[in-house]
Order: structure tokens, then C-alpha cells, then sequence
């Protein structure tokens, strides 16, 4: 076990220990994350000034999950707030007409949430009409053209290295906001953490670790009773993995959002009414279902279609809302980058994905400017573009140099197969759980 650990850089007592047996109290303070207790204080004075609040969040399982902590403060304390939820059929940036709405509804703050770093003109438009905006995102952005003015919660602006989903960075100002009020159970929401780091693929180490476990042991008796019994409904055995999360549970979250209908999530997480709840769960499968049917239906028509060597594919009647879990599915099947998107009228939008290697925002970036709207990470963009600049993308993107290549089967020990014993599985079932950052061990028997 000491050896595996050593191969992953793991070495010290104390980081062994850490990374063995992970613990909520390992949670690092969220005042540490840059920004944090400025936005607390923003919100506690806007509270005592009797101020209205508006939340704006992408409608996703990471948008609304940290939507659902400030909402779930907001209500606690009474304030007079509203929200909007994005999905999948909205633009990827905010328009600036939403100030003309904020000043006109007379609200002082808005908090966006999984989205907003990008959208500069609106951020800008906010400053200057006396609005305070605090952007809860991990998307990319560049950081000098940032306008100031705005609190930005990012993993960016923190000397730490940090790699939390925005449902993470929602929480840590979730949890300083509750500090305040020591009455409640911050371990009852950790597992909504935890489904949003696996949403987003992020690297289960550190605090990530510590949220994807905890939500492994406690997602079946979370006192949220929406995921409660969306849980007990799709997941029927005692013990889960990851992988049965990912497949059986996200989707279904997500799914509402891809047909404009992010809201049904979101009031799941916080109905208490078990009629309501099954209602939801009901609108919520068949959503699901219609989903994988033309994903599915999607996937094997462009895997017949000739100009699939080219992975820049463009369709008249796509959904666009799904041309982010085809490009993902072409990507783990092929392990190559791929550019999907639907064509109405002059205009096109879409997705494009990369296999962990490839960095496609810095590759995209170059000709940022030939997109009317360009946002996302390392290997996930949202872009829109109009159709007088689809020749010059498809030429650069064919001109991006991809490698292919079958990496030598890697192993991190050699073990004889007469030292397997049954207490093995044991020791390495603390290991768990694998992942994107945390793979499973590799044993070479010569």
C-alpha cells in the first residue's frame, strides 16, 4: 500500500494518513479561499439592509447545486430574492439586458453561479450601475481582463491550488455564511459536493476525496429527501460505486436542464412533500429516458456518417442542448478530441471535448475571437459562432496536431500471485474511491 502511494506522490505520515482514511474535519476553513469572507460580508449587510438579492446559476448539476446552498441560506434568513436557472438551450454568456432587469426590480447583489466569468460586458454593466455581482465559477477565463468591481470566488484568484466544482466553492461560502449561525449540519450537504465533482470530472484528490467518499457512504440516508428517494429509487443495493453514480444518478439530474427545465432539479433537492417528490421523480425519469434514446439514436448515425475522421461535425437538427454528452461519448470511445454543434439559420452553437491529455481551451482560445461566445475548462467548451467563420474554425481545427498514441501498459507494483491473500482486498479498498486523478491499482505478475 506504501508502495502504491509512494508512485503517486503521496509520501509523508500525515499525507498517508490523510489520503486513507479522509474525514470531514479535514475540510480546510473557506476563509482561506480568496474572496470568501468578502462576499459574507457583502450578503450579512445586504440582509441587514433589508436589500433583494438575485441568484443566477447554470442549470446543471454543479450550477444548481451550488444554487441550492445560497437559496437554501436565503430562505433561512427571510430575504426577499429571486433566481433563474440557464440551460442548455440559453447562451453561453449572460446578456447585459439582465442589468436593465436587476435596476428596474431595484435588486442591490446578484450571485452568479457556475457561470459569469466570462461574460465581461455584463460584469462591467453591473459596476456601473451600482451593482454588487460575486461570481462563484472554475471555468477559464483570462484574469486581466477581468473588470473590477465584482467578487470573484475562483480558483484562480487563490494562492492555493485548489480544483473545486462551483458547487464546492458555493459550499465553502455556504459554510462561512453558517458559521455565523452554528445551529446547522453543514455533513448534511456535503453529498450534493460530491455529485457535482463527479458531474465535472475533476481530480479525486484532496478535498474532492473527501466529498466523493462521504457522499458514497451517506447519499442513501442524506436528510435531503428529494435525493433521498431518487437514490433508493436507481440505486437499489446497500453499496455503490462511483461509476453506478455517473451513470445512474448525474444524468438524471442533469437531464432536466438539457430540455429547459433545470428548475424540476432543483425543487427536488428541496421539496419535503413525498407526493411531490414522486411526481418530480416521474417528470424527472422520463426526461432521462428521452434523453438516452436520442443520444443514442444520435451517436450511431454520426458513427455511420463519412466525415467523422474530420471529429468537426455540424447538424441541422440536433438538439443542441445534447451536443455536449455526444462530443463526451465520441471522446471516451475514440480518446480523440471532438467538435459538435447545430446549425439554425446563420447561426451555430455547441460543444467540443477532449480526452484529459489535451488542452483544448488554450487550443480554442487562438481564435477566440472569431466565436460570438467562447467559454469553458481544459477539456470542455461551450462556444456559438456565426456561419461566415464555420469555414476558418473547421480549417483550424483540422490543423490542431493530436496524439494517438498506445501508452505502454502502465502497473505500479509487481506482485507474485502466491502474495494475493484475501486481506489484500482489505488494504485496498482504502484506495477507493478511483477515479479521474485516483485510478485503480495495476498489479504486473511476470
Amino acid at each position: 500500500l506504501r508502495e502504491i502511494l509512494y508512485k503517486r506522490n503521496i509520501k509523508e505520515e500525515k499525507e498517508i494518513k490523510k489520503f486513507l482514511f479522509p474525514n470531514v474535519n479535514d475540510i480546510s476553513e473557506p476563509g482561506k479561499i480568496a474572496n470568501i469572507e468578502k462576499a459574507t460580508l457583502e450578503i450579512m449587510d445586504s440582509i441587514k439592509k433589508k436589500e433583494r438579492i438575485f441568484v443566477y446559476g447554470d442549470g446543471d448539476i454543479d450550477g444548481i447545486g451550488g444554487v441550492y446552498f445560497i437559496l437554501k441560506f436565503l430562505k433561512e434568513k427571510k430575504v426577499d430574492f429571486n433566481y433563474y436557472l440557464t440551460h442548455r438551450l440559453d447562451d453561453y454568456e449572460i446578456e447585459d439586458g439582465l442589468v436593465n432587469y436587476l435596476i428596474k426590480e431595484n435588486y442591490k447583489i446578484i450571485i452568479l453561479i457556475d457561470c459569469g466569468i466570462s461574460s465581461i460586458n455584463f460584469l462591467k454593466k453591473c459596476s456601473e450601475n451600482n451593482i454588487k455581482a460575486i461570481v462563484i465559477d472554475h471555468h477559464q477565463t483570462d484574469i486581466e481582463n477581468l473588470p473590477k468591481g465584482p467578487l470573484y470566488i475562483h480558483p484562480f484568484f487563490t494562492s492555493e491550488k485548489i480544483d473545486l466544482s462551483a458547487t464546492g466553492l458555493s459550499f465553502k461560502l455556504f459554510q462561512n455564511l453558517m458559521s455565523k449561525y452554528p445551529s446547522f449540519c453543514l455533513n448534511d450537504y456535503i453529498c450534493i459536493v460530491g455529485l457535482a465533482t463527479l458531474s465535472e470530472n475533476l481530480n479525486l484528490i484532496e478535498e474532492n476525496r473527501i466529498f466523493v467518499k462521504e457522499m458514497l457512504k451517506d447519499l442513501k440516508y442524506s436528510s435531503i429527501k428529494g435525493l433521498n428517494l431518487l437514490v433508493s429509487r436507481f440505486l437499489k443495493k446497500e453499496n455503490f460505486e462511483i461509476d453506478e453514480i455517473k451513470i445512474k444518478i448525474n444524468p438524471k439530474l442533469n437531464s432536466p436542464g438539457r430540455f429547459g427545465k433545470p428548475e424540476i432539479t432543483l425543487n427536488l433537492l428541496f421539496e419535503e412533500d413525498e407526493k411531490e417528490i414522486e411526481k418530480l421523480l416521474r417528470e424527472i425519469d422520463q426526461l432521462d429516458k428521452k434523453r438516452y434514446k436520442i443520444t443514442q439514436e444520435i451517436i450511431k448515425k454520426i458513427e455511420r456518417y463519412e466525415g467523422i475522421e474530420d471529429r468537426f461535425l455540424i447538424f441541422e437538427n440536433l438538439p443542441e442542448s445534447l451536443c455536449g454528452i455526444i462530443a463526451s461519448r465520441l471522446t471516451e470511445k475514440f480518446n480523440l478530441p471532438f467538435f459538435i454543434a447545430s446549425k439554425k439559420g446563420n447561426i451555430i452553437k455547441g460543444s467540443a471535448r477532449a480526452p484529459d491529455d489535451f488542452d483544448l481551451y488554450t487550443e480554442m482560445k487562438r481564435i477566440k475571437d472569431k466565436f460570438l461566445s467562447f467559454g469553458g475548462h481544459k477539456t470542455a467548451i461551450g462556444f456559438k459562432f456565426s456561419i461566415e467563420n464555420e469555414k476558418e474554425i473547421k480549417e483550424y481545427w483540422k490543423s490542431i496536431k493530436v496524439k494517438n498514441e498506445n501508452i505502454d501498459e502502465y502497473f505500479d507494483i509487481v506482485f507474485d500471485i502466491k502474495d494475493i491473500k484475501p486481506e489484500i482486498f482489505e488494504y485496498l479498498n482504502l484506495l477507493k474511491p478511483y477515479g479521474k486523478g485516483n485510478n485503480p491499482p495495476v498489479f504486473l505478475c511476470r
